[in-house]
């Protein structure tokens, strides 16, 4: 990916060059074998992944918003069912108990507290987002270095480890499809 990069955002075409020499004839002609395999490789699955982050954004959206709601609510009257949903939306086990007001605030707090974590998630998908969306509202544009990686970035935060520019160019794409179809399997079970 670091010489396809170099190429695609920079122009640089002699990092496709392994060993030896090559001229400028050759080098364009490479390009445009290896830029048409990766357009076709890559198109739909980079709208799609722009589409999978667009929902999850307003997933985590949403559950900030509702989060803030139902911890507003159990502020002033205690209700079982809204307890409940917040535990689910906070992913804990918390005990509400009323009667223990000390408690049963610190336990809001904490709530309250959890919601961020779902902020900074929301903040980085939004950046993702960003970058996607200027490339691909601008298909004419060559995408920037900073684009690829976002996208390298995404990758990494979705394989739990470091998605480097050292990877192939079919790696990169395959990553990108196997993403899509994870992200699709997800919706399917919600």
């Amino acid at each position: 990916m670091y010489a396809f990069i170099r190429c695609m955002c920079d122009g640089r075409l002699k990092s496709l060059i392994i060993e030896g020499e090559a001229d400028e004839d050759t080098l364009q002609a490479v390009w445009a074998d290896i830029l048409a395999e990766y357009s076709q490789e890559i198109g739909s699955h980079e709208h799609k992944l722009y589409l999978n982050l667009f929902k999850e954004a307003g997933v985590l959206a949403a559950d900030i918003r509702d989060i803030h709601r139902i911890v507003s609510i159990l502020g002033i009257v205690y209700s079982a069912r809204l307890a409940a949903e917040l535990n689910v939306l906070v992913e804990a086990n918390f005990q509400f108990d009323p009667s223990d007001v000390k408690e049963y605030q610190r336990l809001l707090q904490a709530c309250l507290d959890r919601s961020q974590s779902k902020k900074i998630d929301l903040q980085i998908k939004e950046q993702q987002l960003e970058e996607i969306h200027k490339k691909t509202n601008n298909p004419s544009k060559a995408p920037t270095a900073k684009y690829f990686n976002t996208v390298l970035i995404t990758l990494s935060d979705y394989a739990k480890f470091n998605v480097s520019d050292e990877i192939t160019v079919f790696e990169y794409c395959e990553r990108v499809r196997r993403l899509n179809k994870y992200l699709e399997s997800l919706k399917r079970v919600r």
